[in-house]
Parts: C-alpha cells; sequence; structure tokens
C-alpha cells in the first residue's frame, strides 16, 4: 500500500485524479491476486513469495513517475491494468487446476475423474 499511496501523491501526474476507475481497479487486483496467495499460504502452510509479478507493473508505473513520465501514463496504466488481469487470470487457472487434480474433479466438467491404471 506505500506504493500505491506514493504513485497517488506524486506531484507530477494525477493518476487517481484524471483515470480514478482504472487505476482503482488495477490496484484492487493487484491486492486480489495477493490475498488470494495469503489465504491459499495459510490454507497449505506454505511459504509465499514476497515479491510478487503483479506488482511489476504498479512499481513500472512508480518508476515512470519518479524519472519523470517517460511514459505516457494512460498507455503505462493500460498496459498495468492488462498485466495484471493475465496475470490473475493465469495464477487462478493454474491454482484451481492444482486443486482438481488433488481431488480428482475435473476442472471444468466438475465430474469425479476415473482412476487411469
Amino acid at each position: 500500500s506505500t506504493l500505491v499511496i506514493l504513485i497517488f501523491i506524486h506531484p507530477k501526474c494525477d493518476l487517481m485524479s484524471h483515470y480514478p476507475i482504472l487505476f482503482s481497479i488495477t490496484v484492487a487486483l493487484s491486492y486480489a491476486k495477493i490475498s488470494n496467495k495469503l489465504v491459499l499460504a495459510q490454507i497449505c502452510r506454505c511459504e509465499i513469495e514476497a515479491l510478487d509479478r503483479s506488482w511489476w507493473a504498479l512499481f513500472g508505473i512508480f518508476l515512470n513517475q519518479y524519472f519523470g513520465i517517460v511514459v505516457y501514463p494512460l498507455i503505462l496504466l493500460w498496459v498495468a491494468f492488462v498485466w495484471i488481469t493475465v496475470d490473475l487470470v493465469y495464477y487462478l487457472i493454474k491454482i484451481y487446476h492444482e486443486i482438481g487434480v488433488h481431488l480428482k474433479v475435473g476442472l471444468w466438467s466438475g465430474k469425479r475423474m476415473d482412476k487411469q491404471n
């Protein structure tokens, strides 16, 4: 959340005031992936990485503002939104597939898989 605050208060670019919905959805999707990973780590009693791929897009926005708006902010915000959305969908499909294989349930059909000997 510190990164989002730094992006929000930066004086050179007002992403939050110009594109509030896109910025909020981008940050919310990033937090959704992190919270999903935290819940899964708690259930499985496993470790999670400190730095997630979904944060790369927010770091990119922050660095763009820090170094003086190298890339137009709206384009970078859309790229960040697409990156985080694709990353979240990829992660969820991967996790759902792993859970389905463990429970021997087809991911899309919902039916039990037969034992293959």
